[in-house]
């Protein structure tokens, strides 16, 4: 499949799913392609047949600003603009590869960048806490030494390029095009008014949809010689942790400085081979030494010294932070982006949108982290509000949850970060559990059994292979540990109180992911959403060993009754229900009890109102959790 011409409905499919983008010189863009040419049936003829091209192989390149001093060019990140069709025949060429590049395991495990149906961000981030954790209880010594490359994908010459296609077992067709589309390249920049054309003779335009794919598989030497370079890794849970991948972002991890620092060595000889070069400034390193972050002796990396991340400090990999402190603080500019939009010349519809549509999002790669700090949430939370009312001209006396409650019936519709927060959490518990990756699956279980063992004063597990459990014969009746009950928040009087289940409450190996989705299951079981007593919300994660049923990527709470959601995947399943209250009768129950107030010629105090209010919210909303689980079908239950 991977060297036959693209077939008009895998054109058609990514046609759909494009988003539109800036387009090239001839300034048609995605929607002018759907518009005019919707099922790619000519396209399926041009792609293929005709080669690529000249006009296709110009483009505009533009700098954006990614950190550091603006001074510096360094500090920008160079974008390539292209032709619509152009980039359109490479997403599907991309995906082919890609599909073919994981089936025949030309990638390693360790590398996860933008690769389909894998959470890599979150799976490295998981993966690099869970080593500072258990160096940290333990008091054993580990260093995570972060590397950054010096303009990586503008690095890698052509040369280099077309060995590795050549040395790819595809088709020759396939080659040729690979070849070809990397031959005769040109970039303009405009400088002062003036257009400046440069001939390209390395690099890989990043913008398009090839160019994590190619450079991840030029850039495989250097993690397969981390693997072998390095002979001592950090051991969890029986598995030596060595390097995590995520295209060009590199962190290598061991409990041995010496033997870091030697393969350290032997990384820049592979790096020199592809053309590539470190950037020794941007580098940084996490040194835990018997459990305590203390800095030894530098190591370095082209003769120049690596910085060493102190004990307040964390440094951003991913996007997120890593360091000794496990939870962290949102950074985010959204205050100022908000007295923008507030100071716009927009409508009022139009700030909300951008609001609801543009801002918002950006604050997902965070909370899917499950370790934000609430308090800054709730900050937020009433930064958000005070726009809200701003812009909407919403009265001051007006109950908070008016700016939360589903547009559809009258609200603002804008999520409160501090409740999504807790689905977030549990959502990426979930989805850990379930990695395709058998060692982050062996890992997320190790430590949630770990959490539930310590808790009953039983032994610590010590390694798995990436299946469930096993049997815990010490626990006396039980056959197996209580992770539904642990995870599901329950803390039932006498239910498991004997074992010391109920006394733990929320973590018991320290603050990690796993204590965290405990306890916002616990905050979700303890919300009374109405005046009538109805039931509360209500988390139930079920853990077996059956194969149920595969999931779908978006979990809504519906009007009334309950929401049944299963995960399962490997032999493994867990099962979400999410039970909430009646939405006529907390009606019906709210309305009498205004005539019952008016009767009496009083009303019904604040706090009662604010319960009323929350019914409202919870019957209403749609609850997102898209990257909590591989594939998600909701089933109601009412």
């Amino acid at each position: 499949m991977a060297g036959s011409p693209p077939k008009k409905e895998e054109i058609a499919a990514k046609l759909q799913r494009v988003m539109n983008t800036a387009p090239g010189a001839n300034r048609v863009e995605y929607k002018d392609i759907k518009r005019l040419h919707p099922h790619g049936k000519l396209l399926e003829v041009v792609f293929w047949r005709l080669g690529i091209p000249a006009a296709w192989k110009t483009a505009r390149t533009i700098f954006i600003y990614k950190k550091g001093d603006k001074a510096n060019l360094v500090n920008f990140r160079p974008i390539s603009l292209q032709s619509s069709l152009y980039k359109l025949f490479l997403v599907v060429l991309a995906a082919r590869l890609v599909k073919t590049a994981m089936g025949l395991e030309w990638i390693s495990s360790e590398q996860k960048g933008f690769l389909p149906g894998i959470n890599g961000i979150q799976e490295h981030t998981e993966v690099l806490t869970a080593a500072i954790v258990r160096a940290k209880k333990n008091k054993e010594d580990l260093s995570i030494c972060f590397l950054d490359f010096a303009n990586a994908f503008g690095s890698l010459p052509h040369a280099v390029l077309c060995v590795l296609f050549d040395s790819l077992p595809v088709p020759d067709a396939l080659k040729r095009i690979l070849k070809d589309i990397y031959k005769g390249n040109r970039t303009e920049f405009v400088v002062n008014g003036e257009t400046i054309s440069i001939d390209l003779t390395a690099g890989i335009r990043q913008g398009d949809g090839l160019s994590s794919i190619v450079f991840t598989l030029a850039g495989e030497p250097l993690v397969r010689a981390l693997k072998k370079l390095l002979t001592v890794g950090f051991e969890l849970f029986g598995i030596a942790l060595k390097v995590t991948a995520f295209v060009d972002d590199l962190a290598v991890i061991s409990g041995n400085r010496l033997i870091l620092q030697a393969a350290l060595v032997g990384l820049v000889a592979v790096a020199r081979i592809l053309g590539l070069e470190f950037n020794a400034g941007k580098c940084a390193t996490l040194t835990h030494t018997r459990g305590k972050v203390q800095p030894s002796q530098a190591l370095t990396i082209n003769g120049a010294e690596i910085r060493e991340v102190g004990d307040e400090e964390a440094e951003q990999y991913l996007g997120t932070p890593i360091g000794s402190k496990f939870t962290f603080t949102v950074p985010t500019d959204l205050p100022a982006k908000l007295a923008l939009v507030a100071s716009s010349l927009l409508s009022p519809w139009e700030k909300l949108e951008v609001f609801r549509a543009h801002l918002m999002p950006s604050l997902s790669h965070h909370l899917a982290s499950g370790r934000v700090e609430k308090a800054s949430l709730e900050d937020l939370d009433k930064t958000c509000r005070n726009f809200m009312a701003s812009v909407a001209c919403v009265p001051d006396n007006t109950h908070r949850c008016f700016y939360y409650v589903d547009r559809r019936v009258g609200g603002l519709g804008a999520p409160c970060l501090k409740d999504e927060a807790d689905v977030w959490t549990l959502s990426r518990a979930v989805q850990l559990l379930f990695s395709r990756d058998p060692v982050v699956r062996a890992i997320s279980w190790g430590q949630l059994s770990a959490n539930v063992s310590c808790a009953l004063r039983l032994p610590a597990p010590t390694n798995f292979s990436g299946a469930i459990p096993p049997v815990q014969k010490s626990y006396g009746a039980m056959a197996e540990l209580p992770l539904a009950e642990y995870l599901s928040g329950n803390v039932d009087k006498g239910l498991y109180n004997s074992q010391g289940l109920y006394s733990v409450r929320y973590s018991s190996q320290g603050l990690n992911l796993w204590g965290r989705a405990r306890k916002a299951a616990g905050v979700l079981n303890r919300k009374a959403w109405s005046l009538a007593r109805l039931p509360p919300l209500k988390v139930e994660i079920d853990v077996s060993s059956e194969n149920q049923l595969n999931i779908a990527d978006d979990v809504s709470l519906p009007s009334s009754g309950s929401t049944s959601v299963q995960v399962s995947g490997q032999g493994l399943s867990v099962r979400l229900v999410v039970a909430i209250p009646d939405l006529s009768s907390a009606a019906n129950h709210q309305q009498q009890q205004q005539q019952d107030n008016d009767a009496d010629g009083g009303s019904s105090d604040g706090d009662e109102e604010e319960e009323a209010a929350a019914v409202l919210v919870v019957a209403t909303r749609r609850k997102r959790a898209a990257e909590a689980v591989e594939e998600v079908r909701v089933h109601h239950e009412l």
